[in-house]
């Protein structure tokens, strides 16, 4: 179903990137293991528009104003098993106008929002 304005959203945030400015970036992924068992969902993955994104803060909210990529990544997440490996699709396009900025720095910040934009619901 789909969720509207109140859907779930996550960040996640990367301290020292240490990509050199100008690299170009032929793939980036974000790999972990599932701690937790959910359904099928589908995802929208932006960046924080910063060229050095803040520390987040547990408790403190100020994340939901961070000014977001225009470009976004959609990811269809299949049902995750407990403790098993996953990743992402590819965001090399959302990070590469990012490190292509004359103003980017190697060591900088990197923020990712995930938005469920739609999930199943067992019936």
């Amino acid at each position: 179903s789909p969720l509207g304005a109140a859907s779930p959203r996550i960040a996640v945030r990367f301290a020292q990137v240490s990509i050199p400015q100008g690299t170009q970036i032929s793939l980036a992924q974000i790999e972990g293991i599932q701690e937790y068992g959910f359904g099928e969902m589908d995802v929208a993955i932006q960046l924080h528009d910063s060229l050095d994104s803040p520390p987040l803060i547990p408790g403190n909210e100020t994340f939901g104003h961070h000014e977001l990529s225009a470009e976004q990544v959609d990811w269809e997440v299949p049902t995750f098993q407990l403790d098993q490996p996953f990743s992402t699709p590819d965001l090399a396009d959302l990070l590469q106008p990012l490190v292509s900025h004359t103003n980017w720095t190697a060591g900088s910040a990197v923020t990712f929002h995930f938005q469920v934009t739609h999930a199943l619901v067992a019936s």
